[in-house]
């Protein structure tokens, strides 16, 4: 499975200027190798996403009879995303 820094969230595309850690010649980025605090996409998430969002539109189309639109498939992201890593509140 391959990994890569993202080059920017809207696009989720690769930041072909990185440099893979273990060869230079690559745009990888390398787990274990290059820093954690840095914004990686790959091929494992990007597989279980495509599958996930293949059963949101499933049921967009069984309920509304069309496929759902791409903002309707961001506002889901959005909602469980938020839902799940929200930030924890501050104590008063």
């Amino acid at each position: 499975m391959g990994w890569w820094k993202i080059r920017d969230v809207e696009s989720g595309m690769i930041d072909w200027s990185h440099k893979c850690p273990t060869n230079e010649a690559l745009a990888n980025a390398a787990p274990g190798q290059d820093a954690k605090n840095l914004r990686y996409n790959g091929d494992g998430p990007a597989d279980a996403m495509e599958e996930a969002l293949k059963k949101v539109n499933g049921l967009y189309e069984e309920t509304w009879g069309r496929a759902a639109y791409r903002e309707e498939l961001q506002a889901v992201f959005n909602f469980v995303a938020n839902g799940t890593y929200r930030e924890k509140p501050t104590p008063l």
